[in-house]
């Protein structure tokens, strides 16, 4: 299950550094045990390969990691590419692809964001991960 949460949450941090301590907050909140940057080190070796078959990559920043993925294997980035696309046809005029960039970015809904990651109201409430701005 830490394997989920922790790709869970470099996913919603994607192409963009994760602290460790972002991390440590996002999968323990409260109380991390001792080992807990320990465990998300061993958590990123085991992840590494797995994320690499799927065409993306972990990389070890300073005081963290960054997950590089293509935008269209993460839902989040593609509906927001989508969202961005349709605003420029927006802007040119061009209805006909407003409406095409924002049916299919509303096609990529298919229920409850983290479902399966977030037990009992679940760890990855840290704001620290989504409300820090866009920078790496």
């Amino acid at each position: 299950m830490k394997h989920r949460q922790l790709l869970a949450l470099l996913l919603l941090r994607a192409n963009h550094a994760v602290s460790t301590d972002q991390l440590v907050d996002g999968m323990w909140p409260g109380d991390p045990p001792s080992s807990a940057k320990g465990n998300v080190k061993t958590y990123i070796s085991v992840l590494r390969p797995l994320v690499c078959e799927a065409g993306a990559m972990i990389e070890t920043v300073p005081r963290g990691y960054r997950l590089i993925v293509p935008v269209e294997l993460v839902d989040v980035l593609l509906f927001e590419a989508l969202v961005q696309a349709g605003s420029r046809a927006a802007q040119e005029g061009d209805d006909p692809r407003v409406v095409q960039h924002l049916e299919r970015a509303t096609a990529l809904w298919r229920g409850e964001a983290l479902q399966d990651v977030l037990p009992c109201g679940g760890p990855i409430h840290s704001p620290p991960i989504w409300s820090s701005g866009r920078s790496s």
